[in-house]
This record gives C-alpha cells, structure tokens and sequence, in this order.
C-alpha cells in the first residue's frame, strides 16, 4: 500500500525536499548555469535561489567563479549516493 501511494504522489508531481535537493545535485554534476537548473528541476527563480542558499551553505554545491555555473561538489556526490542507498534500502 505505501508503495502504491508513493507512486501515485510521485505521478502526480510532488516532490520532497530531499528529491528536489537531488535534482539539483544530479543537474550540476559537470557545472550548469542557473537558469538550465531551474528548467531541469521545474523550480521558480526563488525557489532555486532559497534551495542553492541552503545547498552553499552546506557545501553541497560551489559557483565556478569563471563561467558563472554551479558544480557539485565531492560533499554534494557523497550526499547523492548516500540518499540513493536509503531509496534502496526504503524502496
């Protein structure tokens, strides 16, 4: 039954804090501007800026300074496989 209901929450389009912190990672593995990150994780310009603010300060993420794009960083790759592990171990 619960797998039934997660899959229907997920069809429907609503994702977690966590699985939109995912998208984020998953998208600025190589580095991409912020505007490719919104369009690739449907978020609002303040919803992107609200999560990329958390996501520097954790050191999740990093701005490369000469091209204007985030980058994941090794914390951010570390968090990404961990969060998979759980999906694994839940799913």
């Amino acid at each position: 039954m619960r797998r039934l209901l997660r899959m229907s929450i997920k069809e429907a389009g609503y994702r977690s804090f966590v699985d939109v912190i995912e998208c984020i990672l998953e998208a600025t593995i190589g580095g991409l501007e912020r505007v490719h990150v919104m369009h690739k994780c449907s978020l609002t310009q303040d919803q992107l800026q609200a999560y990329l603010d958390l996501l520097l300060q954790e050191g999740l993420v990093k701005t490369v300074e000469t091209s204007l794009k985030i980058q994941t960083t090794e914390k951010g790759l570390a968090f990404i496989n961990d969060y998979n592990e759980l999906k694994k171990l839940i799913g």
